[in-house]
């Protein structure tokens, strides 16, 4: 048997003395000794919302409970410690069952999964307190709301975070029932702001660009970033602005500039669009047979229906300006890739696979001319589909064991680094000539060893 101990407090508890870890620390201990039992290891979260169960010392407590093959016990000051949500309640209910773990509190405000099932009357207090406890923290978070609110229109800056934004100081509100902190424009910072302001809007400097130059230089003694810059500049209190989910004020804080000066800026920022560079592993070798024109390379995009960014797919091609045809780089890799394995020693059998390609080439031809013997009538139709049938049942079975060689192949070369492959194809191939019609490879030329 295992004893645990849990405790939490959020950020807006802290102002309740009942609430410290101490004090729940201090009736665990005293459960656990009525029990004759020792609390061994203690779990604690400070500052942490009831709200979810991404907390770090729950989530390692649950993962000991996993971990553990014996019964194991958890004491805590009051349900809500564990969360607030009921959904989340009867989540670790099921947790809890399934490990053997029982739960304690002060008030036998928790009911187990087991409990509610046997004992459905009895556990309706537990519950409703579940309840309560859910009910409360809105009621937390409107009070909450209202006393930023309130703040705010003071003069106050209600973000949280203990440091102010770039180019500001904290300061405490002289004003009166205006209790808090406000901030004020940081003299140390004034040249350095008005530096990264003009450079953006005047020249259109790059922000990676600024955050190298003002690094490098260690401009107010502080280490710049993009990061670092790009909120500052996108920040409204560069304009006296306090904007957050609960309040818009203007003119509340010091400016650095006007609101029409820091929106041109934003359309700097946000006009311009990211570029992004793909690796190709061909690059400057495809050469079109037909027009002998190099091929450039050029990348296809495709977005997801749902309007999903990030669910992008990059397809790579090799296009000839010329002709205005292309050829996909998975494709060309999966026709050339048994060179690159000649070129490699690896097992692969390069002969074997120049033999299957020539058995495939042929079956292609006696197909063509199969069905100019059936056309001009030299074959009536029983002849025809056997030995069609024949034919495409051997190229089949051809092409499997193809595409056998092909995977075993890529997957060996892709056991390398891309650099590695990079310079595997550099130091293989001076050109590869190919015929983007018919997407077949015409000529190699490789470097000599």
């Amino acid at each position: 048997m295992k004893v645990f101990g849990y405790a939490r407090r959020s950020s807006s508890e802290k102002s309740k003395s009942n609430y410290s870890i101490e004090s729940q620390k201090r009736v665990c201990n005293e459960l656990a000794a009525r029990d004759n039992r020792t609390i061994e290891k203690w779990y604690i979260d400070e500052g942490y919302s009831g709200t979810t169960l991404k907390r770090p010392h729950m989530q390692e407590m649950l993962k000991a409970i996993a971990a553990a093959d014996q019964e194991i016990i958890i004491y805590v000051w009051l349900a809500s410690r564990l969360s607030r949500d009921a959904n989340h309640c009867n989540s670790l209910r099921y947790v809890f069952s399934k490990y053997n773990v029982t739960v304690i509190s002060d008030n036998r405000d928790w009911a187990s999964l087991e409990d509610i099932e046997l004992h459905p009357d009895k556990t309706i207090g537990p519950r409703i307190i579940t309840l309560s406890d859910e009910t409360e923290v809105h009621r937390d978070r409107k009070r909450t709301r209202i006393g930023l609110t309130t703040s705010a229109y003071k003069g106050n800056y209600t973000k949280g975070g203990k440091m102010p934004p770039t180019g500001y100081l904290f300061k405490n509100n002289p004003g009166e029932n205006a209790k808090g902190r406000k901030v004020e424009i940081d003299i140390a910072y004034v040249e350095t702001m008005l530096y990264i302001l003009t450079q953006i809007h005047d020249y259109k400097r790059s922000l990676d660009s600024l955050a190298i130059e003002l690094d490098s230089k260690q401009a107010c003694g502080v280490h710049w970033s993009y990061t670092k810059i790009y909120r500052a500049v996108t920040d409204p209190i560069i304009y006296g602005r306090l904007l957050t989910s609960y309040v818009d004020i203007r003119d509340h804080s010091p400016a650095y500039c006007s609101q029409k000066y820091y929106e041109e800026i934003q359309k700097i920022l946000h006009g311009r669009r990211k570029e992004y560079h793909y690796k190709y592993l061909f690059k400057n070798l495809i050469k079109c047979e037909d027009c002998d024109c190099w091929c450039s390379e050029i990348p296809t995009i495709h977005y997801p229906r749902n309007g999903n960014r990030k669910g992008r797919r990059v397809y790579k091609y090799y296009y000839c300006p010329s002709c205005k045809k292309r050829i996909n780089e998975q494709i060309l890799l999966n026709k050339i890739i048994h060179h690159i394995n000649e070129i490699l020693d690896e097992t692969t059998n390069f002969e074997v696979v120049e033999g299957i390609s020539r058995r495939i080439g042929k079956i292609g031809k006696r197909l063509k001319f199969l069905d100019f013997e059936y056309e001009e009538g030299y074959l009536d139709d029983d002849s025809y589909i056997a030995e069609r049938k024949k034919l495409l049942s051997k190229k089949r079975n051809l092409d499997k064991d193809m595409k056998r060689l092909r995977n075993k192949a890529i997957k060996k070369f892709n056991e390398y680094t891309y650099l590695e492959q990079k310079q595997i194809i550099k130091r293989s191939f001076l050109c590869i000539h190919l015929d983007l019609n018919t997407k077949t490879i015409i000529k190699i030329e490789k470097l000599e060893k």
